[in-house]
């Protein structure tokens, strides 16, 4: 006796729902494949061919490039942000970084909003990204790791630009005294 057998429910032809087609149409891999029957991201974004696929991992190279640009403009944003806003009290020895705004002066201000709106761009690619590496596509696995690396080598710098000549001096004063000049 079979106990396996499909019920036919409404709308279902041939005791298959369109669902189920669609599953059996295009697999979600549970393993690393090179197969070119993937849809990416969106149903219309389907690898068949080659030509496809190529398509497809030059967009996600990009993408991975573009995250790591995305990283890095919303850095170099901030560090303008604070070089121009900065008016911290100069003395002889140091700069106190007084924050010249409070909270709410911050949280309506336009490059706090920017900021914001980057970042959340940010989140949605990389959501994205993950969820092309999750296809276990190895080519597109490979076009989202090196997208990701070239982006780092290209935008992965954060080194903060260098005080001018005449800054420097102040926040570090020299002396013309010789070092035991105190105790003599």
């Amino acid at each position: 006796m079979d106990h396996m057998t499909i019920t036919k429910m409404p709308g279902m032809s041939g005791g298959m729902s369109p669902m189920m087609k669609d599953m059996m149409e295009h697999p979600m891999w549970m393993w690393f494949h090179t197969t070119l029957n993937d849809t990416v991201l969106f149903k219309f974004w389907t690898v068949k061919t080659v030509g496809v696929m190529v398509l497809s991992c030059f967009i996600v190279f990009v993408m991975g490039v573009s995250f790591e640009l995305l990283k890095w403009f919303r850095w170099r944003l901030e560090v303008t942000q604070r070089q121009t806003s900065s008016h911290g009290t100069r003395t002889k020895y140091a700069v106190a970084d007084i924050p010249p705004r409070n909270y709410r002066q911050k949280l309506l201000s336009l490059s706090h909003f920017a900021q914001s709106v980057l970042f959340g761009v940010q989140i949605v690619v990389s959501y994205f990204l993950m969820l092309i590496f999750m296809t276990f596509s190895v080519w597109l696995c490979i076009a989202v790791t090196a997208g990701a690396a070239v982006g780092y080598y290209l935008f992965g710098s954060r080194e903060l630009p260098r005080q001018p000549h005449a800054d420097r001096r102040m926040a570090a004063p020299q002396t013309s005294e010789s070092p035991m000049s105190c105790c003599g």
